[in-house]
């Protein structure tokens, strides 16, 4: 599509970096707003773990390839171990992520048009914006994927190989990617057969680093592998039954919803995609609508697996469709407003500035924590400072508990039931102090009843308040009555 003269330099230079830094601007803004997500602060512990020389994590049951954990415990052994540090690699790997949907696009369409607009909605769609600041693995992720895409669709299948085997000790996620990115990679020649000597580089990079991870397992004894634990944590046990498909379905349309933001932008999103759609179809024989539809059918094949296999519903799995619904958004902008760049790249940014706004305020549920641990690290500093030997009862702060209390002797002994909790109870020495953590916002009528039952008192003697003024985390202190007292 030809450009004006007078756009030509802007939108190649100027347009872009703006792009860049209004994205960084934007992921920035939260990093130090939230306390750990109880996934994070698991996740860093690992890093802190490596950090102090656990190198191999023999001592703990992971459920992902170790990647990401070596490079917070790199960020940990700069910086310091604190959740800023943590999120450095997740951060950084989504703003090098800006710039890879650019060369992506580009690579794919050689249009400027569509490779602005991709960056535009990457750089402001609120669920790119909150992920961004966080310790999840998933940035990362997204980063080594779209860093293969770029690979394979500018022929370079030894560089492809490395970056999916960069993705794939990040996250066992990364395979069902890889009929992407083979069919990326061969949408970029002419005839067939493809190459089969570029598939070879390509498997090659790729069969080291499975030799590495397994290498890596074996050093860490009889330790269950990341891959048994991943499958046992996520446990998707084949096809969900009816009756939860609409429940599911729900769920996960929820957790879509903040692609966009708010309804003009969904709504503008799926409209766009349809329009694109229906143009393909009639034009399905040039290369430029085989790559729309193998892209779109790609993106719904990968939502119907995690909306009809039993997998978890979490968030941050939708996390790698948000740069391939932002290039297909793209170029259903740019196919119906093929001379009017200026006008869809307004109208784009426009429609996503509110939202990615109020993701920099931590707007929207998705990504880490946003208030349900705020006050964690005070809790933790309380619990440091208590008497030696006092035992620490619970069953909702074990992970975030195991970062912020690392260096402390301090630790939490972890009841699943309230039944356990009476068990541990009556085999406690009444002179042991004792105090229970709970949080706030969980039912625990039945944790009091079973205090009540296995003859203890419970009384408030901390607490912390959260960014709504409501209070959240609670401690109370376990005593036994002594005989003949009152109560």
């Amino acid at each position: 599509m030809g450009l004006p003269a007078a756009v030509n330099r802007p939108l190649r230079v100027v347009a872009p970096t703006l792009v860049l830094l209004v994205g960084a601007a934007a992921r920035i803004a939260p990093l130090a707003d939230n306390r750990f997500h109880p996934d994070e602060a698991l996740f860093a512990s690992y890093g802190r773990l490596i950090s102090t020389g656990d190198w191999n994590l023999a001592t703990r049951l992971v459920d992902k390839p170790p990647l990401s954990f070596y490079l917070m415990a790199g960020a940990f052994m700069r910086i310091g171990p604190n959740e800023i540090a943590a999120r450095l690699p997740g951060l950084a790997a989504s703003l090098l992520s800006l710039a890879l949907v650019w060369h992506l696009a580009m690579r794919l369409w050689r249009d400027r048009t569509v490779a602005l607009l991709a960056m535009v909605f990457f750089a402001l769609s609120p669920m790119a914006v909150l992920f961004a600041p966080t310790a999840f693995t998933d940035p990362l992720l997204v980063l080594w994927l779209l860093a293969a895409l770029a690979s394979a669709a500018g022929g370079r299948w030894g560089w492809t190989g490395i970056f999916v085997g960069l993705a794939a000790s990040t996250k066992q996620t990364a395979l069902f990617f890889l009929p992407l990115v083979v069919a990326v990679g061969l949408s970029g020649r002419a005839g067939w057969p493809p190459d089969w000597r570029g598939l070879a580089r390509f498997l090659l990079p790729v069969g080291v680093t499975a030799g590495l991870l397994a290498a890596w397992e074996g050093t860490r004894g009889p330790v269950l592998g990341f891959w048994q634990v991943g499958v046992a944590n996520n446990a998707p046990g084949g096809l969900v039954p009816p009756g939860e498909l609409w429940p599911r379905l729900l769920a996960w349309g929820n957790w879509l919803r903040a692609l966009g933001g708010w309804p003009p932008a969904n709504v503008a999103l799926v409209l766009g995609l349809v329009a694109l759609a229906g143009g393909d179809l009639r034009r399905w024989r040039t290369r430029a609508a085989r790559l729309d539809l193998g892209l779109a059918a790609f993106t719904l094949a990968y939502f119907a697996a995690y909306w009809l296999v039993g997998f978890n519903v979490y968030d941050r799995y939708l996390l790698p469709l948000v740069p391939l619904v932002g290039l297909l958004l793209a170029r259903a902008l740019a196919v119906v407003w093929p001379r009017r760049t200026a006008l869809a790249v307004l109208a784009l940014a426009g429609l996503m500035a509110w939202p990615a706004l109020r993701a920099a305020r931590s707007g929207y549920p998705v990504g880490g924590d946003h208030g349900a641990h705020d006050g964690i690290d005070e809790i933790a500093a309380y619990l440091d400072g208590l008497p030696a030997g006092t035992v620490f009862y619970d069953h909702w702060l074990g992970w975030p508990l195991d970062f912020y209390l690392f260096d402390s002797p301090a630790y939490t002994t972890y009841f699943a039931t309230p039944e356990d909790l009476a068990a541990e109870l009556r085999e406690l020495s009444g002179r042991r102090p004792a105090v229970l953590l709970l949080p706030a916002w969980v039912e625990h009528d039945g944790v009091l009843d079973a205090v009540s039952g296995a003859g203890y008192e419970a009384g408030l003697v901390f607490h912390t308040t959260n960014r709504f003024g409501e209070r959240n985390l609670l401690v109370l202190r376990l005593t036994r009555p002594e005989p003949g007292d009152s109560g």
